[in-house]
């Protein structure tokens, strides 16, 4: 499963571009594609900020299927 992340809300230190880079699958001109096991990975490496945490929590909550 893939993750959509909007650019602008994505921050990563320079020296973890590169890390990053190996996880964006696809990237339009708003969104950056990312599988969801590779981007939970470098979130627990804390190379993500807080508000991209915040960010994907509520994309999680907005792509399950509603009861």
């Amino acid at each position: 499963m893939n993750i959509r992340i909007h650019a602008d809300s994505l921050t990563v230190y320079p020296h973890h571009q590169t890390d990053l880079a190996k996880l964006i699958l696809k990237r339009t001109k708003k969104y950056y594609a990312i599988s969801r096991f590779y981007l939970m990975t470098f979130m627990q490496a804390q190379h993500a900020t807080s508000s991209v945490r915040h960010f994907i929590t509520q994309e999680e909550n907005n792509n399950r299927p509603h009861d």
